[in-house]
Parts: structure tokens; sequence; C-alpha cells
């Protein structure tokens, strides 16, 4: 059983049949140490990092100290894993380029500040997130 993050078959999809340089991130804050202790696929968590990291995941949120440390020490030992980090970064900021965050002399710019924090969480914001709801009911309902 192959943890499906690191599955060859998603990433020969996404990557060579869809030519796609899309954003990867993990589907749950705990993938790559479930990948060592409830699938058993890596035996340590320097392997499950090595096998994200080269099927293609460039994110995985949620804090784990022992995957950040096992990462900046793989780095600093080995150059071409250096270098697979350094063009997953690449991709990472790509994407974060393609949204416009780094716009910041576009009035259309959704990061550009300053804001009033007065409209967070008010009625507006409040409204989008119960439409968001609502539209996402629909896809997991179809």
């Amino acid at each position: 059983m192959i943890p499906s993050c690191v599955h060859p078959f998603l990433w020969q999809k996404l990557r060579q049949k869809w030519n796609s340089d899309a954003f990867v991130q993990t589907d749950c804050c705990s993938s790559i140490t479930e990948a060592v202790n409830a699938h058993h696929y890596y035996s340590n968590i320097s392997d499950a990092v090595v096998g994200f990291l080269r099927a293609g995941v460039q994110a995985s949120y949620g804090p784990d100290d022992a995957i950040d440390e096992a990462l900046l020490a793989l780095a600093q030992q080995d150059e071409t894993i250096a270098a697979e980090l350094k063009s997953a970064i690449r991709r990472t900021f790509l994407t974060r380029f393609r949204l416009g965050e780094f716009d910041t002399h576009s009035s259309a710019n959704p990061y550009r500040g300053p804001w009033d924090a007065s409209a967070l969480d008010g009625p507006a914001h409040r409204r989008l997130a119960r439409l968001a709801a609502a539209q996402s009911n629909i896809l997991l309902r179809n």
C-alpha cells in the first residue's frame, strides 16, 4: 500500500500526462509522519521526507519539528536533496507569484494592505463563508 501523496500514478498523471506544474500539498497535517508510523511505508522520518520531496510534494502543513529538522539536516548533508528542495521552493514561489501575492503596486491585489480589522469576521465575510460552504456541499454530493 503506497500512500497517495507519493503514489507514482498520481505524479505521472499530474506532471507527465497533464503537464502540470501545480502546487502540491499533503492531504493532512500528519501525512509524512503517518507514512512512517501508520502505513509503515518508510522506516523513519528522514526517508519519508526524501520520499515526499522526490515525489513532488511541496508543502506539508501543520507544526512538526521532526520533519523540519530532518529536511534541514538532509539538505545540509546532501547536495542533491538541497537542489530538489530548491526546486520545490521555486514551484511554491511560482504559485505565490501567480496568485499576485507579491504584486504590491496593484490595487487588484487581494493581499495588499492595509486591512480594516473591524471588517474581519463581519457580515460580508460570514456571507461569503456560508456561500463557500453551500457550494462545497454540492461538490461533495456530486
